[in-house]
């Protein structure tokens, strides 16, 4: 199965040599710096860093990228494009299964953990890029518009004529769903260490994940708070 991931990666159909090798370059360093951002963190990490990473000079850095600040910026690009496609599977009714919402929450544990720098230095990337800001912004809102619409789906099937507040009641669960995937990662880097574990321990997780936002689904707890 194609992740996100393998998805955003540029697609290039048989270019000229000299291209194709400024291509890999290119590649080699986002690759690189984003291997170094989830190892030490954005303020550890700089143009220096990375040449020495990817065991080339600095100048080759500044040939593909002014600075560090555009190396992330388009690292982000790449995580908002995962989302995107996340979000957009999302919208066309994964979350209507027990085994839809697991491969959608798998899916979200995969993006949170290849751009995990992103989610440990989470206000700190924020400060820094207004427009990383914004796109996260945006993906929060979409997500929670398809979650809630989701679970109001999911109360109207087992018999639950839904009012105005019934549904804003399904918003302020899906935000709180939100939020609690948005921190998963930086609870298990509280509760586990985090610079030892690998993707598939990481990924892992899923069914402890799961089972924290399992209430948004749960027809009993749904029936007692919901209001009425």
């Amino acid at each position: 199965m194609k992740t996100a991931f393998e998805t955003v990666k540029p697609r290039v159909e048989a270019p000229a040599a000299p291209a194709r090798k400024g291509q890999k370059t290119r590649r080699l360093i986002l690759d690189t710096a984003l291997d170094c951002l989830n190892r030490e963190g954005i303020s550890k990490v700089n143009c220096r860093v990375v040449a020495k990473a990817a065991g080339l000079t600095p100048g080759n850095i500044y040939y593909y990228f002014e600075n560090i600040d555009a190396i992330i910026a388009e690292l982000g690009a790449g995580l908002t494009e995962a989302a995107e496609i996340s979000l957009i599977r999302l919208a066309d009714g994964q979350l209507s299964s027990r085994e839809g919402r697991r491969q959608a929450a798998l899916e979200w544990l995969e993006i949170v953990w290849t751009w995990r720098y992103a989610f440990l230095d989470f206000g700190q990337l924020q400060k820094d890029d207004p427009q990383a800001k914004a796109n996260v912004r945006d993906m929060q809102e979409r997500s929670v518009s398809i979650q809630a619409k989701a679970l109001e789906e999911h109360m109207v099937k087992r018999g639950l004529e839904l009012t105005d507040e019934d549904r804003l009641f399904c918003r302020d669960l899906a935000v709180s769903n939100w939020i609690i995937s948005i921190h998963w990662l930086q609870y298990i880097a509280l509760t586990r260490d985090i610079g030892s574990m690998s993707k598939e321990d990481f990924l892992g997780t899923v069914d402890r994940f799961s089972a924290v936002a399992r209430t948004l689904y749960d027809d009993g707890l749904l029936r007692r708070l919901a209001p009425r």
